[in-house]
């Protein structure tokens, strides 16, 4: 039990848990080598590489861009405010959200709305459940389904 600050001039190891009844602040990198539990949000404020999969089970909200080099599976909402780019599959179970470009290297499969602000770019196969909106361009290099409603203010 520690009452007052702890300072470490070198490696600190742990061969134990940790646990932190406040706030904690990482000024440099953060490595985590097996899972990592967030119970309530997780708010990243710039960039976010994941390089294998990404499991989502309620709300993603990113306000810069997110690169998933593998697949991205979101049980709820997905909010993207700058420029979302999956390189294999992406998978919405709710509404999606991108403000700006949309790119996916594989398939997409939105269960519910799926709204672009900008561009999108689909490789593979797209299909959308419910309503799909394009405020802009969308260039589909293979089958595109839609099983409701399909909405475009400008080229398709």
């Amino acid at each position: 039990l520690i009452k007052r600050n702890l300072e470490v001039m070198s490696n600190l190891i742990i061969n134990n848990d940790l646990i932190v009844d406040n706030n904690q602040l990482v000024k440099r990198d953060l490595t985590v080598n097996s899972n990592l539990m967030v119970n309530n949000d997780l708010i990243v404020d710039n960039n976010q590489l994941v390089k294998r999969d990404l499991t989502i089970n309620s709300n993603l909200f990113v306000n810069n861009d997110l690169v998933v080099d593998n697949n991205q599976l979101v049980k709820r909402n997905l909010t993207v405010n700058s420029n979302l780019l999956v390189n294999n599959d992406l998978i919405v179970d709710n509404n999606q959200f991108v403000k700006r470009d949309l790119q996916v290297m594989s398939n997409l499969v939105v269960n519910n709305d799926l709204i672009v602000d900008n561009n999108q770019f689909v490789k593979r196969d797209l299909t959308v459940n419910s309503n799909l909106v394009v405020n802009n361009d969308a260039k589909i290099d293979k089958n595109l389904l839609v099983k409701r409603d399909l909405v475009v203010n400008s080229n398709v």
